[in-house]
């Protein structure tokens, strides 16, 4: 019995430290669910303290009433800096009916610090009852306490709620479950229940991201309609004759659901970054604008239909990329739901576009290098269609054109064929990217004081030690920051914080896949890792010396503007390249089903993280 029993612990060790990871992660879910769930009203301004005599009752008028049961109601009081003695008497009434009493030791109350009345149970306010609490220091000595009161007289107070768990976030949630259970259980394929739960995690944060809840989404907006109504070049506007349009009047009034775009009259609208943006990066985003400006009239409604024309496309490439990739398909699915992407998904900017490309390049290459896929005349222009607008969305993804030298040379008639192939995509996209830089160069202005382009760029190449040190510097003082804005726990506009393990376990989850990835691998070669490594790094390079060139101060010591959603396209060229590594370092060919230490549960996880970075975006 006891061998039996260790038997099954060692030949379980991976999967019972898996489960136990899980339960662990799911009680730090529910504590700080709890935690944040629990709301206040707003804070009332401490302008005048109310000194409390003994028997003397004093009126607190509980006006703010949330919809949501009351657990707590804190009143500010101040002790002078005093240790008190005695009793103090608190009751709350509901139009002069008592609902709930309290006796508090005055001898615990804090100077200036709100004390909590806790109620024996939630209680839903009725909003056309009149609420107050009577206060009475029942102490006949000499006691030095007071209510801090407003210039109107009302004592200043909070009421404290829990607001329920919102119905979407568990949608995220129980779609994981099905993941979980359908692996385990019934066997259904792993690409269907994929594709399932990624429609439904897009769905659900664009139901719940607001408009503009995404950096500069309102510029990417006008941006879009510019080129859906106008022209495909923005013109100057404003006294500072900066990138922008002049177009229909309502625009700006994009979350008002009653505001409808008035034809007859214009306004200007400058948007100098989303200028610089070739207009391929908007043509989703510009169809969808069109279409619903055909529906309707109102701008929110018009906002939308560009969202959804720009989530539906980048859903249906991040499937098609799953289906293709032949191993890592948990990696691309994991990278594909963090929270960061898919507030990027269900947005107007370019980035969704960008990530479901590169990810679609990469499992693309992959399929044509390491199946029996045979490349053909339509295979090649798919090939310079996704190599080619890929590009031109930011021209330092060009770099990644260097992936289709990945493709083996016998696919081709000719090896020259191959060279020449991979010759017309680079240069025609190299092509594309100068006249583009040609035309948006005039729409490039100076936002931060200090900025010089040209002397920065001679710094770098007179002292590149210098430049590298900064390299450096940037990357160990922000590591954590870039950590957290490329997962998704810094949300919205960097403003909505999320629990910090989301970004731990998003990142334990990626790492397990990355090495416990055991689908079939043929003819690992190295130079594939090599190009492939190399790629990650020419563009890393390439977005800090960008953002060093056009937004850093003149020999400043940290590259700033640098967020981690922009190292997004890249995660999963570096995390498949190191499953080359270690599958080829340690020659693992195949592995049995009953040796495979299954990860569905750590999907769980992914849920738990979404599930509970859109909590916070809905609050």
């Amino acid at each position: 019995m006891v061998k039996d029993v260790f038997s099954f612990f060692g030949n379980n060790a991976g999967k019972i430290l898996l489960v136990i990871f899980a339960i662990f992660v799911l009680l730090c879910f529910g504590v700080t669910l709890n935690e944040r769930s629990k709301e206040t009203t707003s804070v009332l301004p401490n302008e005048i303290p109310c000194y409390l005599v003994a028997d003397s009752v004093v009126k607190v008028s509980i006006d703010s009433i949330p919809e949501y049961p009351v657990y707590a109601i804190s009143v500010l009081f101040g002790t002078y800096a005093r240790n008190n003695e005695g009793i103090m008497t608190v009751r709350l009434y509901e139009d002069d009916k008592i609902l709930q009493e309290w006796r508090m030791k005055t001898e615990n109350f804090g100077d200036n610090v709100c004390q909590d009345f806790l109620l024996n149970e939630p209680y839903t306010l009725k909003t056309k009852s009149k609420y107050y609490l009577s206060i009475v220091d029942t102490y006949k000595g000499e006691n030095a306490l007071a209510l801090w009161q407003t210039k109107d007289g009302n004592g200043c107070y909070v009421v404290k709620y829990k607001e329920p768990y919102p119905l979407m976030a568990l949608g995220i949630f129980a779609a994981f479950v099905i993941l979980v259970v359908g692996m385990l259980l019934y066997g259904v394929r792993e690409l269907y229940i994929m594709c399932v739960v990624l429609t439904i995690a897009t769905f659900m944060f664009w139901f719940n991201v607001p408009l503009d809840g995404v950096p500069d989404e309102h510029t990417h907006f006008w941006r879009s309609y510019e080129i859906a109504n106008y022209s495909l070049i923005s013109d100057h506007v404003g006294s500072a004759q900066l990138g922008g349009h002049e177009m229909h009047a309502g625009l700006k009034q994009y979350s008002d659901e009653s505001v409808r775009i008035n034809k007859d009259l214009t306004e200007e609208y400058i948007f100098p970054t989303a200028s610089l943006y070739s207009p391929i990066s908007y043509l989703p985003q510009a169809i969808g604008i069109k279409v619903a400006g055909w529906m309707s009239t109102k701008v929110y409604k018009i906002f939308n239909g560009g969202r959804v024309a720009n989530a539906l496309l980048s859903l249906a490439l991040c499937i098609l990329a799953l289906q293709l990739i032949p191993f890592g398909r948990k990696i691309l699915f994991v990278i594909m739901l963090l929270p960061i992407t898919m507030q990027e998904m269900v947005s107007l900017a370019p980035d969704s576009l960008v990530n479901s490309l590169s990810m679609l390049w990469i499992a693309y290459i992959l399929n044509l290098a390491y199946t029996d896929r045979k490349i053909t005349n339509k295979t090649m222009v798919f090939l310079m269609l996704i190599g080619f607008t890929l590009a031109l969305l930011k021209i330092i993804y060009v770099v990644l054109l260097l992936m289709i030298f990945i493709l083996p040379k016998d696919k081709f008639v000719r090896k020259k064929n191959f060279y020449i192939f991979g010759g017309v995509v680079i240069v025609t996209s190299l092509l594309a990217n100068v006249i583009w830089l040609m035309i948006s160069s005039q729409y490039l202005v100076e936002f931060n004081p200090g900025v010089e382009p040209s002397s920065q760029i001679k710094s770098i190449i007179e002292n590149p030690i210098n430049y590298i040190a900064v390299l450096l510097n940037t990357s160990m003082s922000n590591a954590e920051f870039f950590i957290k804005s490329g997962t998704g726990t810094c949300l919205g506009w960097l403003d909505i914080l999320t629990s910090p393990y989301i970004w731990i376990m998003l990142l334990m989850t990626l790492t397990y896949e990355t090495l416990c990835c055991y689908d079939k691998i043929d003819n690992i070669k190295n130079k594939h890792i090599l190009l492939m490594l190399s790629c990650c790094i020419i563009c890393s390079l390439l977005i800090y010396t960008s953002l060093y060139v056009q937004w850093t101060p003149l020999k400043y010591n940290i590259v700033n503007g640098i967020q981690g959603r922009y190292f997004i396209p890249l995660l999963a060229y570096f995390a498949i390249s190191c499953v080359m590594i270690h599958r080829k370092r340690y020659n693992i060919h195949a592995i049995s089903p009953q040796t495979r230490c299954s990860a569905s549960y750590l999907y769980l996880i992914i849920g738990l993280a979404l599930a509970d970075a859109l909590t916070i975006i809905v609050e």
